[in-house]
């Protein structure tokens, strides 16, 4: 495949139109299309494909796609961006276009299409956000939509053969890009200018420097999230011409996708779309922000650290809006600032797993089903490429969050294709000369500027690894990434190892959980070494490496001396001159690090372990019981609690608990969250483990043998329930009726009872 690009000099986002018309398309016409940065594929103007699908550094994956057929001329028109910035979501590197269209043994085209500049998008805009690219801004005219028939008056771009990335086949599955229609109109209004607003900049003032691409605030020719902010919204009858008007929309349920709707522009306009994924009445209880959001369903754009706004001048004409980005809300707001506007076909375009949905599961407690499709939800918008924290904020590949959504990947599609992406994305990547040379990244694809990383993510990396290969028997990518695993624990061992054989200092961002337990990260920090000591165990076992499984039990058996105080795990001590002084302070996290990586166990700490199982969790009231115990929060001491519930077999706790965490949430948005309380990202794809725990609760499925085989445990909660369970290409229908468990496999139209496999217990605490 030729790759192209413009031959200009490179700025910061800049967006460029590949235009070719086929004269006919027959049955058996495939386009195979490659670029670094977003792209979206239009034919006859109308939305075809959007991606990309990341991979790693100097690599892209060619997009097979297969053409409708069309006797008559197909207009293809593929827009293509270049941010030119560092994020977390898309890498920075130089752009390049490569696309062929070809049936049978005959090309139709090989980057032979005449490029133009996408000027509609304004160039000098802020950036969504420290993780995200800029905002979307457009001024469209009726030469936008002649762009996408090859009628145009502007002028093409010279182009020029680049090198471009290392082309790599695809072998994920592509989003299927369904239309979500607005589920309803909650309220219509009037706008006016606020008096009070708050004035929101992202990234946060100041950053916009070296570590941190993009346009100051001197730069910038508007700012949406200001122009946004002024805007106040009183409810008010509309009709279905709005102008100087807003018209609300409900999705229905916490989706991510890009927004799409049919723009009949009756006069010159201004018309914003602001989004987020929940009405947030809890901004009242902030001093700051409170009299700034005065409305009854208070939609705080920014209530993430982002810029959740798109922003279109259109003059008159009709347009078909697609965003290039995809979003995640719940809710979103179509307002008119100036002009005449009728919006038709409000919605979302889903960008999803569509392997997500391949297990369902009917269950007559409806709390239990809510959660489940929830936890469903939450994945397959957080698994399209690679595993990410949030399909919102960040769109980032996080290692953590990945351990948890990889079990997940498991169960819900029978398989762990995005996964392994991730992880050979971490095979493929060079190391990253911000970042210490044996240092991985704490998420990828990503850049890493200011040189910042989280120590622990290293090392789940391992203990992820070694679940991975647990599940999937991957030996070759174990093998390739050998050398890495050795140099993060040698990186460890020689350069933070104090006289006790335990980790002191670590450097950087130490992250335990969001709580408490993050502000007792220094000097020894008992959870670090907790997981050090499982990374050290699961490295062992990959590799056989004996002497990694010894030095694990030597620095349990440390901990256990150091940090337990005859109740609790204590969290850390701090160096006073040659020594290291206890600080008291215990949470409850400590203790779910300690039993999750085998520091403790129920036989060893019974009294501990009887009094974190009874008396913690969701419902204990932390000012009477314990009180000198910090919470946990959802990430991750929460999931760590479930997970030991469900490795001691105390099937009823799991789902009972599994609702209490988190039924609230299911109810809110239809998706899981990032914190137990609404205050950052609702949509976190490392929450979606949950449906495992339900699996599991009402039915024993503990995961795959070495032969792919489902197994099953010999307890299961007793509750009436289907589930449909995908398998490595096949399927089983689990069925508990009355109390009993039946098993059968669905291939290829026949229907097989199989029985119970040996061995499940053993099973049972790694599979996912």
């Amino acid at each position: 495949m030729k790759k192209i690009w413009i031959d200009a000099p490179r700025e910061m986002n800049r967006e460029f139109a590949f235009y070719k018309k086929l004269e006919r398309v027959d049955a058996g016409t495939k386009m195979s299309v490659s670029c670094s940065n977003l792209f979206q594929v239009y034919l006859n103007g109308k939305l075809f494909y959007a991606g990309t699908m990341r991979s790693a550094h100097g690599y892209s994956f060619i997009v097979p796609l297969e053409m409708p057929v069309n006797e008559g001329a197909t207009h293809v028109c593929i827009l293509v961006n270049e941010y030119a910035i560092n994020s977390y979501n898309i890498v920075d590197e130089n752009g390049f276009f490569s696309c062929r269209i070809e049936r049978g043994g005959d090309v139709l085209a090989d980057g032979d299409f005449t490029a133009y500049a996408f000027g509609e998008r304004e160039q000098k805009v802020e950036r969504i956000c420290l993780q995200r690219n800029f905002v979307e801004s457009y001024r469209f005219t009726p030469d936008t939509v002649a762009l996408f028939f090859g009628r145009s008056l502007r002028a093409p771009l010279p182009v020029r053969e680049t090198e471009g990335n290392v082309l790599l086949p695809l072998e994920l599955s592509l989003p299927k890009l369904d239309f979500l229609p607005a589920q309803g109109v909650l309220e219509t209004g009037d706008i006016y200018q606020k008096e009070t607003y708050h004035t929101y900049v992202a990234p946060p003032s100041g950053t916009i420097g070296p570590f941190c691409k993009g346009y100051t605030y001197e730069q910038l020719t508007s700012r949406i999230s200001l122009e946004v902010s002024k805007i106040g919204c009183r409810p008010a009858p509309a009709g279905e011409v709005l102008s100087a008007q807003y018209r609300l929309y409900d999705m229905g349920v916490n989706k991510s996708g890009f927004i799409r709707c049919r723009a009949e522009v009756e006069e010159d306009a201004v018309l914003y779309f602001s989004f987020d994924e929940i009405f947030y009445p809890e901004v009242r209880e902030d001093a700051e922000l409170r009299d700034c959001y005065p409305e009854k369903n208070p939609l705080v754009f920014h209530r993430i650290y982002a810029v959740n706004a798109v922003k279109y001048i259109l003059q008159k004409g009709v347009y078909e809006l697609t965003t290039l980005e995809p979003y995640t809300f719940r809710y979103l707001n179509a307002i008119v600032a100036s002009g005449r506007v009728k919006l038709e076909g409000v919605g979302q375009v889903l960008y999803e797993n569509p392997d997500g949905y391949n297990c369902t599961l009917k269950c007559g407690d409806e709390r239990l089903k809510r959660v489940f499709d929830a936890a469903q939800n939450t994945f397959v918008q957080n698994a399209v490429d690679v595993p990410t924290d949030c399909p919102s904020r960040e769109r980032a590949g996080w290692l953590c969050d990945s351990f948890f959504t990889g079990r997940a990947e498991k169960l819900l599609t029978g398989e762990n294709k995005v996964e392994r992406n991730f992880f050979l994305n971490y095979a493929r990547a060079k190391p990253l000369r911000e970042l210490p040379a044996a240092m991985l990244p704490m998420c990828y694809p990503a850049d890493h500027l200011n040189g910042n990383y989280i120590p622990n993510w290293a090392m789940w990396f391992v203990v992820e690894l070694y679940d991975y290969y647990r599940r999937t028997g991957d030996r070759a990518l174990v093998d390739a990434l050998r050398e890495k695993v050795e140099a993060i624990i040698e990186f460890f061992l020689n350069g933070y190892r104090n006289d006790d054989g335990l980790l002191e200092r670590l450097d950087k961002w130490v992250f335990v959980e969001w709580s408490k337990a993050n502000e007792l990260i220094q000097d020894v920090n008992y959870p670090s070494n907790m997981l050090f000591s499982g990374c050290l165990e699961a490295a062992g076992e990959l590799y056989g490496e004996e002497r990694y499984k010894a030095l694990a039990e030597t620095m349990r058996e440390t901990i256990r001396k150091q940090s337990f105080n005859g109740e609790f795990f204590e969290d850390n001590r701090v160096r006073r001159g040659n020594k290291l002084v206890r600080t008291r302070q215990t949470t409850e996290t400590c203790q779910y690090y300690a039993f999750f990586f085998n520091v403790a166990t129920k036989e060893t700490y019974p009294e501990l372990y009887r009094t974190v199982f009874t008396h913690f969790g969701a419902k204990r009231n932390c000012a009477s019981v314990y009180s000198k115990v910090y919470k946990s929060n959802a990430f991750i001491g929460n999931f760590l609690r479930l997970e030991l519930i469900r490795r001691d077999g105390r099937l009823k706790d799991l789902v009972n608990e599994s609702i209490e965490y988190f039924d609230y949430m299911a109810k809110r948005t239809g998706t899981l969250w990032e914190h137990d309380r609404p205050t950052a990202s609702c949509n976190h794809g490392f929450a979606s483990y949950v449906a495992c725990m339900i699996a599991d609760g009402l039915t024993g499925y503990c995961g795959t043998d070495e032969n792919n085989r489902p197994v099953f445990g010999k307890d299961y909660f007793g509750q009436d329930c289907e589930l449909i369970l995908p398998v490595c290409g096949e399927r089983y229908k689990v069925t508990v009726k009355n109390g009993v468990r039946t098993v059968e496999r669905i291939a290829a139209g026949a229907e097989k009872t199989v029985s119970h496999c040996d061995g499940a217990e053993e099973l049972a605490e790694s599979a996912g």
